[in-house]
This record gives C-alpha cells, structure tokens and sequence, in this order.
C-alpha cells in the first residue's frame, strides 16, 4: 500500500509552524461567528460551541510551544475566555434541550401532569435568561479578540 503524499507532507511540518496557522485561523472564526451570535441559530451556535471547544483544547496542547512569561499570561488570559465562552455556549444549548425535553414530555401527558407545568416553568425560566447569556458570550469574545495571541511575540 503506497503512502498518501500529502499525510506524508503534514507528517513532516513543523509542529510549531502548524501551531501558528492553526490557532489564528480557529481563532479568527470564532471571533468573526461571535460578531453574529444573536443571528445565529441553535444548530450553528452549537457547531459554534464545538469551535470554541477545539480552539480551547488546541491552545491547551500548543501553549508549551510558546515560551516566555508574556506568552503565558496571554495563553492563561485565552484559556480562561475559552473557558467562559464554552460554558455559555453549553448553556444556551442546555436551554434549547430543555426545551425540547418539556415540549416533549407536555405532549405525552397531555399537558395535565403537574410535572409538565413545572418543566414548562423551569424551561420558561431558562428561556428568559438567554438575553443575559447571549451578552455574556458577547463580551467573551469582545475579550478575546483583545488578548494578543500567545503565539505571537
């Protein structure tokens, strides 16, 4: 079985050099789908979330790449943005879940349970809160697009 050309060319990089073209360009569409979060539907803010998941764990395993005390302060300041960012991300996809969950479970009782008034209230809840998490992911990624790229000098 011959080798693939190109596997063998990636093989062969500097991982260091792969480092640098891939985080800016993680990063850049991260930030850019950030821009637009309040457009963006449920299916893309959670491919969105799968972004910032694979940018976080991308820096994790590149940042001792990256020495000197500056470029760790900037990774840490990055970690801890990604951080936040997912978290608010996994929020407002848990509200969309929950959503579904009480629409679902109203149904199936007929709406006359007690326990389908309660999800419907809780979900109601959660709904409300979105405007608030949406911000905070907002402001995420205002943060993170200030922070000056660890990979960077």
């Amino acid at each position: 079985m011959t080798e693939d050309p190109l596997m063998s060319a990636r093989r062969q990089q500097n991982v260091t050099a792969v480092a640098t073209a891939e985080l800016p360009r993680r990063r850049h569409k991260i930030i850019k789908k950030l821009a637009d979060i309040e457009e963006l539907d449920a299916l893309r803010r959670h491919k969105l979330r799968i972004g910032v998941k694979k940018l976080r764990y991308a820096t994790e395993f590149f940042a001792n790449l990256f020495g000197g005390h500056e470029a760790k302060g900037r990774y840490k300041a990055l970690a801890k943005v990604l951080k936040s960012l997912q978290s608010s991300l996994g929020k407002l996809n848990d509200v969309r879940m929950h959503g579904k969950l009480a629409a679902s479970f109203t149904e199936l009782s007929g709406g006359k349970a007690p326990e389908a008034f309660a999800m419907g209230l809780i979900s109601g809840e959660e709904h409300a809160g979105t405007g608030r998490v949406l911000s905070d992911a907002m402001k995420a990624g205002k943060r993170m697009a200030d922070i000056k790229p660890f990979w960077k000098d």
